[in-house]
């Protein structure tokens, strides 16, 4: 990249995030940034996805649907759930099932359950299967590629046709959790493909054969200049294909 791009970049960033400042923003990324969840434009690395979950879920706010979110705190934030308190505001009549491996019993939300557990554990995971079937499931958990997509394989079959499955961060892992032999999770969604170490191929084949569309948007972080294809999100089919497809080359 060259000293003029490196410039360009932070410098457009700043002229975004001065525009999100000044003029009001949606209702959810109000409330994103009133709980300090980084999911709005004020928090922490402000990645303000609450523009595109807004645009994805404003029609589903007055239903009785189910969400679960992995990963619920940020290390570096004081207490409480900020992201589940926003959802819980923003969806008055949903079910809300959180997931991460810190003890939130402390934590106390209407209609809401809160389990303690491994996103790379399978036998973990599995202790979620019976609180579905999920029309929204949002992973914001370790960001690890191998955990990302165990996740994914174990919990795609729970999504309910036509649900969403997101996945947050696609642009950023932590080193110390990666493997040499596992694909980032960004390049699988880019290519459609989910053959893995960590994905059996019964589970690789019925994601494929399950996902009706992919699509990927870009974060405003502020702290990384790699801000292309952050956001991953999966949409069920409504009705499984008779054929299998096959991963792109």
């Amino acid at each position: 990249m060259s000293l003029r791009s490196r410039i360009a970049i932070p410098v457009r960033r700043l002229l975004e995030g001065a525009i999100d400042w000044a003029f009001p923003a949606d209702e959810l990324t109000q409330l994103a940034n009133r709980y300090c969840s980084d999911k709005g434009n004020r928090a922490s690395a402000r990645h303000y996805y609450t523009r595109i979950y807004h645009e994805l879920f404003a029609h589903l706010r007055d239903q009785q649907i189910t969400l679960l979110e992995i990963g619920l705190r940020r290390l570096d934030y004081r207490a409480g759930t900020p992201s589940l308190s926003m959802w819980r505001d923003y969806f008055p009549h949903a079910r809300l099932i959180g997931f991460d491996i810190a003890d939130f019993t402390s934590v106390s939300l209407s209609n809401c359950h809160i389990l303690q557990g491994d996103m790379s554990s399978r036998d973990d995971l599995s202790h979620l299967f019976a609180y579905g079937p999920f029309d929204i499931v949002i992973d914001d958990g370790s960001h690890a590629s191998p955990h990302q997509q165990i996740s994914l394989a174990c919990l795609f079959p729970y999504v309910t046709p036509g649900g969403l499955y997101f996945i947050e961060d696609l642009n950023w892992q932590p080193l110390e959790m990666e493997r040499v032999d596992v694909p980032q999770t960004r390049d699988l969604l880019r290519r459609k493909c989910f053959e893995s170490p960590v994905i059996t191929s019964a589970e690789a084949k019925f994601i494929t054969a399950n996902v009706e569309s992919i699509q990927l948007f870009d974060t405003r972080e502020i702290y990384n200049l790699d801000v292309r294809d952050a956001l991953g999100v999966l949409r069920k089919a409504r009705v499984a294909p008779v054929h299998m497809s096959v991963c792109a080359q």
